[in-house]
């Protein structure tokens, strides 16, 4: 098959969606397949330097959104002939931007499968981000060119313009309302968690979600000397237990709790808290520098992902207090290194598992607490959870999950009914 990827988020931005494109084509690559990837470049050049052929890039700029978003200029008919001339077999993309549409107007235009990934949880962080807003009332104007509406459609798109009370509330029935016209065009759509799916599934598409999570290899194993070299790095003692966060160190990932909790702490409890991973928050930081156990909160930095096998083995307990994330990629990972799970959504990944795999939390400072005291407390525990969360890891290896999106892509090709919307150009 000849696949195109298309995604508005990829290197050199390191996120989520940059690390499933890249496991998404290695895999399929290896399997013997065609991939290309269509994404913005962080210039208005439209390339990047040592790109690889397959990867086919829009110029863009960063920052009009959100942090790390970098939005393209939409020029559909001028990249559709460059496009056209790869005969794709199916387009998939990931996020519903400017480059995610293209892959739409492509799939459209030439009357193939198009399969979309629901990768970020915008319902939820248009509470976050409010400058998110442009981008959602612009899809409006967008959509009617992509995917020829009918009549009908076009009605309940320009009604979405009506203002409801509370600008949030308005904003997430806009995100409702426009992303289930994309998906009723698509041949399927891909939940990455069960969360997301019971989301999805009350959105009311026409198309059925499929639950794939993507899959994560385990790191490789790293000696105890670098283990013990980090915690030497950072001043945490041997007897200390080293409760630890990994990904984006942001607000939208619910950090505070984890700060709040940390210094409900008994004092006696020797405990270091580490936050390992890029900072997109001073605000978390001057309120760590401000708590009581400032001295036993740990920011570790940006860490290279083929490295950070030493930051799990230094760990005892991974803390995961995010409710935006629509799978937990770092949750696959640390369980998959025998570390048990701290979660408050028991939903964004099927390696989660409560009492068996970690334990659940609710959103509050104190019963976080009372859960990271309970592990802090019992190694017996730590070990049973830790053992169970690396077996339900290995059930969700990147050769297996791809092999299910594989047998996607063929279901899709095969069931694949001609659109009406758009005259076929495909010969």
């Amino acid at each position: 098959m000849r696949i195109g990827l298309f995604s508005d988020m990829y290197l050199p931005s390191v996120n989520g969606i940059s690390f499933v494109l890249q496991i998404t084509h290695r895999q399929l690559t290896a399997l013997g397949h065609e991939v290309y990837i269509f994404a913005p470049a962080s210039n208005l050049r439209g390339k990047e330097a040592d790109d690889p052929p397959y990867v086919y890039r829009f110029p863009a700029v960063e920052g009009v959104f959100f942090d790390e978003q970098l939005t393209s200029v939409f020029f559909p008919p001028v990249a559709y002939q460059k496009i056209h001339k790869l005969r794709l077999d199916v387009v998939h993309f990931f996020t519903p931007g400017q480059i995610g549409l293209q892959g739409v107007y492509c799939a459209m235009k030439d009357d193939i499968p198009l399969i979309s990934q629901y990768s970020t949880d915008l319902y939820r962080y248009v509470e976050r981000y409010p400058k998110v807003l442009p981008a959602t009332l612009s899809l409006p104007f967008i959509l009617p060119f992509v995917l020829r509406l009918t009549p009908r459609e076009t009605i309940k798109v320009f009604s979405a313009f009506k203002p409801k009370r509370g600008l949030t509330k308005w904003h997430k029935d806009l995100v409702v309302r426009l992303h289930t016209i994309v998906h009723n065009r698509c041949d399927a759509v891909i939940a990455l968690s069960p969360k997301m799916k019971k989301q999805l599934d009350t959105w009311g598409s026409s198309t059925t979600t499929t639950l794939l999570p993507s899959g994560v290899d385990p790191l490789p194993t790293t000696t105890a000397s670098r283990a013990t070299a980090f915690k030497n790095s950072h001043n945490i003692a041997k007897d200390s237990i080293v409760f630890l966060y990994a990904g984006r160190v942001s607000r939208e990932k619910n950090l505070d709790l984890l700060i709040d909790a940390f210094n409900l702490l008994p004092k006696t409890m020797s405990a270091k808290l580490v936050l390992a991973g890029s900072m997109h928050s001073q605000k978390l930081v001057a309120k760590a520098r401000a708590s009581k156990r400032s001295n036993d909160i740990i920011f570790s930095g940006k860490y290279i992902r083929d490295k950070a096998n030493v930051i799990y083995a230094a760990a005892d307990v991974f803390l995961f207090p995010s409710l935006t994330d629509t799978q937990g990629l770092v949750v696959h990972e640390a369980a998959g290194a025998n570390l048990p799970l701290i979660l408050c959504d028991k939903d964004v990944s099927e390696v989660f598992i409560p009492n068996k795999t970690g334990l659940l939390a609710e959103n509050t400072a104190h019963h976080f607490a009372e859960q990271m005291q309970k592990l802090g407390n019992d190694s017996v525990l730590r070990q049973k959870l830790g053992r169970e969360a690396a077996r339900q890891a290995s059930n969700f290896t990147e050769a297996e999950q791809i092999k299910k999106l594989e047998s996607l892509y063929k279901d899709c090709i095969d069931q694949h009914e001609p659109n009406s919307y758009w005259p076929s150009f495909r010969s």
